[in-house]
């Protein structure tokens, strides 16, 4: 009986075995074309960044989807040496200091 059984038992082991190798070896497989489909997708948003980092589609995001312009003479101002808006005398600064 014992020489029946133990071939039966390392036959069936070894059927199991086999398939659980297979089993894996098919994840293996699926895991490497989701990588690769990942590293594609990474790659092709590297492009994307660098085409939305360039200064002329940044200004034209910012002019369409912003309602942004660029500043004329009468938009800018100018700080003495001692940080205070020319303009205003430093008034701004002082307000916001006693308050």
């Amino acid at each position: 009986m014992v020489l029946v059984l133990v071939p039966v038992a390392l036959m069936l082991g070894s059927v199991y075995a086999h398939t659980v190798a297979v089993g894996t070896g098919a994840e293996a497989a699926r895991l490497e074309e989701e990588k690769a489909a990942a590293e594609a997708e990474g790659e092709r948003l590297e492009v994307h960044v660098a085409e939305l980092s360039e200064s002329g589609s940044i200004r034209e995001a910012a002019k369409e989807d912003l309602g942004m312009r660029d500043p004329g003479g009468k938009d800018l101002g100018t700080y003495g040496s001692e940080g205070e808006d020319v303009v205003d005398g430093g008034e701004e600064s002082k307000k916001g200091a006693g308050e």
